[in-house]
């Protein structure tokens, strides 16, 4: 089942109008279904085909906290309890890597994100020794 997250007015109704855009930015973490009803002149309306978004990640550890996250600007704050060296990567919603951040050797970080475009981004902190993962955050970058 599909819920209803936003109704747009459409610039052009015609059919031959094939282009819409919405940002969520308050998605839920996990693998997410899209599609888009759209509401033609005539009455007539159509279904587009789903796609799916994975926001997030499973995390093995809840000891980490991003600030601020929705939204950010300029700056983000990284804060972790252990006493281990990491690494932070910085994903786009499709999983590239757009920021790495390394060799932390500290409880705390202040990464830039100001040439990150507008959108949501996961945030991944890892243990330099051993590469797992010490835990996942999502924020939304304005």
């Amino acid at each position: 089942n599909f819920e209803q997250i936003v109704t747009l007015e459409m610039e052009n109704t015609s059919k031959n109008n094939t282009r819409n855009t919405y940002l969520d930015t308050n998605p839920n973490l996990g693998l997410v279904y899209y599609r888009l009803r759209n509401v033609y002149e005539d009455g007539s309306h159509n279904y587009t085909e789903t796609e799916s978004v994975h926001f997030g990640f499973e995390s093995n550890n809840s000891e980490v906290n991003v600030y601020p996250t929705n939204p950010a600007k300029d700056n983000i704050n990284v804060e972790w309890k252990t006493n281990n060296v990491v690494n932070i990567v910085v994903h786009d919603i499709t999983g590239k890597v757009v920021n790495y951040y390394g060799n932390i050797n500290s409880h705390y970080y202040k990464a830039n994100v100001s040439e990150l475009q507008t959108g949501i981004y996961i945030l991944r902190l890892f243990d330099r020794k051993n590469n797992t993962q010490i835990g996942v955050r999502k924020f939304y970058k304005e």
